[in-house]
């Protein structure tokens, strides 16, 4: 095991640290961690050591303005004075800690030091409020950065001094903040959180949640790792000690023996190696093993006294006075009581208090010594009964808190959930509010959409009736063109043609010939001249000759008809061309137009521009124009077309397609 070459590693150790603290060659840096080193490893609880190698580190460390390091060594050099018993000097050197560790801003060594202030001088220089005070800067501050194991601690001390102050109130709140920190949905199982869950563990058993408490040792022991095995032997300690309370004396045993595998065999930390010895005299023990056991809680013992823990001293003395008892050895139990009776008055312990009065009057009974027997016994008695009273009074005053608190946590909860149903039914409010709103939104875009519909199909409506009286008016004029065309040209030809007949006048062939060619033009305007026969695309070719030779237009066109349409497409395309070159001409001023048609196994394109003014700004259905556009789009729909137009100030396009 680890322990039994302690002393003699402890002393190599130190020894090599101090010729490296001593040797002037050395770096500063080298010599001030060397003699850190052995304040935290070496001399730590041996007071006259600890003051003496401090006040020697900070005249070296003072200089470098090292605060972070300064804060430490102080924090180290209060715990040498207050073992010393110098409780106003350590008190000094605790508070200059803090300071310095501000200025480093080594938020870690501020909480540390504001622990230490409560815990070290909560009875003496400081006042209730001021406890208080100190450990709500330490949960603010933990909070702040999130080391919620901080955070953790500063609550657990709240609540050994609420007890202590009988302030069974806030020691109940303290514990609901920390359930709620321990739910917290950020917090991450890391390192510190070993701590956290210690700290929960402990408020539970001091509290008597026996239950609670072991779940959350449990937890400490599967969050700690490895590399800090130290926190780890503590923890399975104190776990089984409080299976030991519930009566399960297996699992604690099993728990006992698990705190004395962790530790590597070169291990040095005195105060950890103490614990591992305790936690296998418990072992040894509850086992039955007293001889063995009786050697460990000595090991322990002596290891706390050189590094004066008193408060550990205590509980390795309590298991040996009952070993002492047991073999029958009363005059080493006296011994042993009596030892541990002056450790009490530091430490204040009243339960091992009373044990140690309690066995003491056990040895001198048996030693036949009646009247010290008796005077142990009434002081055991006396004490019994006060703390007994005390403890019936604490568990009064408890449970009256634990009963407002819990009347108080109705009453929140009563409130919360009169708030959550108030805002349960303020949101169903607005939103029958916002249904409501938005089905009247609805119909009045309905209402909007079914006028405009309406307004659009009157429109369509009325430009139909327009377009229709135009395409009447339009054949009424053709009509009147063809008959005076029929009157003042064929029938004035057939006349004279007759007249010569009836005189018996010899008729040339130019003359019939020119009647003929009179007819086919009218016949030409009414329908493309042999439109069946020549097809489309000659069709429109003669169409823009024709044109071109009426008016000052240029047309150039490309002409890519490989898929041919049924003749009634190709009918209602060529219209619609003509339609088209009949708007440019009359309303575009354009000088020039190019047709490009395209026909293959996707489909059917068509694309008529010209480089005139474009559209008129009037809207549809006011100007001829339009008339011209809606007699493309009734005719795009009759062969299931879909025509676009576009138009800018630099011209006109017209586009048909026609899917396959």
């Amino acid at each position: 095991m680890a322990c039994i070459s302690v002393i003699y590693a402890q002393e190599c150790a130190k020894d090599s640290l101090m010729n490296i603290w001593q040797d002037d060659t050395q770096t500063t840096d080298n010599r001030i961690k060397a003699a850190f080193t052995l304040l935290k490893e070496h001399t730590y609880g041996i007071p006259e050591e600890t003051i003496g190698l401090s006040k020697a580190l900070l005249d070296l460390a003072e200089p470098l303005k090292d605060y972070q390091t300064l804060a430490r060594i102080r924090n180290i050099m209060a715990r040498g004075y207050y073992f010393q018993g110098k409780t106003e000097e350590s008190f000094k050197q605790l508070q200059q800690s803090v300071d310095y560790s501000l200025k480093a801003n080594d938020i870690e060594s501020v909480m540390l030091g504001k622990l230490n202030l409560v815990s070290f001088f909560k009875f003496t220089y400081l006042s209730q409020d001021a406890c208080y005070k100190l450990l709500y800067e330490v949960d603010s501050l933990a909070s702040h950065s999130k080391n919620w194991s901080y955070a953790a601690d500063a609550k657990y001390t709240t609540v050994l001094i609420a007890n202590d102050y009988k302030d069974y109130a806030l020691s109940l709140k303290k514990v609901g903040e920390l359930e709620l920190l321990l739910n917290r949905s950020e917090l991450e199982i890391d390192d510190n959180n070993g701590r956290l869950y210690f700290s929960a563990a402990s408020i539970y058993k001091s509290l008597g949640n026996y239950q609670k408490a072991i779940d959350f040792y449990t937890k400490a022991i599967n969050a700690v790792p490895e590399s800090k095995a130290e926190l780890k032997v503590i923890v399975y300690i104190k776990r089984g000690e409080v299976k030991l309370i519930k009566g399960d004396t297996l699992n604690a045993v099993s728990d006992f023996k698990a705190s004395t595998n962790i530790l590597p065999e070169d291990y040095t930390n005195s105060k950890t190696l103490a614990e591992e010895n305790y936690g296998n005299g418990l072992y040894l023990y509850y086992t039955k093993e007293y001889s063995a056991a009786f050697k460990a809680f000595d090991k322990a013992l002596e290891i706390n006294e050189m590094s004066n823990r008193t408060s550990s001293v205590t509980y390795s003395l309590l298991y040996m006075s009952r070993i002492a008892l047991q073999n029958k050895a009363y005059g080493q139990a006296i011994e042993l009581c009596t030892k541990g009776l002056d450790y009490i008055k530091v430490s204040n312990y009243i339960e091992h208090k009373l044990e140690f009065l309690k066995n003491s009057y056990l040895a001198y009974k048996a030693l036949g010594n009646i009247n010290q027997a008796l005077s142990f016994y009434e002081q055991y008695k006396a004490l019994d009964d006060e703390f007994f009273n005390e403890e019936k009074a604490k568990a009064l005053a408890k449970q009256e808190a634990e009963n407002a608190f819990a009347l108080e946590r109705q009453e929140t909860n009563l409130k919360y959930e009169a708030n959550l149903k108030e805002e349960q039914d303020k949101r169903k409010r607005m939103i029958v509010y916002g249904l409501i709103v938005l089905v009247f939104v609805g119909l009045v875009f309905l209402a909007y959409m079914n006028q405009r519909k309406r307004k659009a199909a009157q429109r369509e409506q009325e430009l139909q009736e327009q377009y229709t009286h135009q395409l009447l008016d339009d054949i009424e004029e053709e009509r009147g063109r063809i008959a005076g065309d029929l009157h003042d040209s064929v029938n004035h030809s057939l006349m004279q043609l007759k007249e010569k007949v009836n005189k018996s006048m010899p008729l040339s062939s130019t003359e019939i010939s020119d009647v003929i060619a009179k007819v086919r033009h009218i016949s030409h305007n009414l329908s493309p001249a042999m439109f069946e026969q020549i097809g489309l695309i000659k069709s429109i070719e003669e169409l823009c000759r024709s044109l071109m030779e009426t008016s000052s237009l240029k047309i150039s066109h490309q002409l890519d008809y490989l898929q041919p349409l049924s003749k009634k497409q190709e009918l209602q395309v060529y219209r619609i061309i003509e339609e088209a070159m009949t708007n440019i001409i009359k309303h575009s001023k354009a000088t020039h137009a190019f047709l490009k048609l395209k026909s293959d196994d996707a489909g059917f394109a068509l694309s008529v521009k010209d480089n005139g003014k474009g559209m008129p700004p009037q809207k549809e259905g006011q100007n001829t124009f339009s008339f011209g556009l809606h007699s493309i789009k009734q005719r795009s729909k009759a062969i299931r077309g879909i025509v676009s137009f576009t138009s800018t100030a630099n011209g006109t396009e017209v586009n048909l397609r026609i899917t396959a």
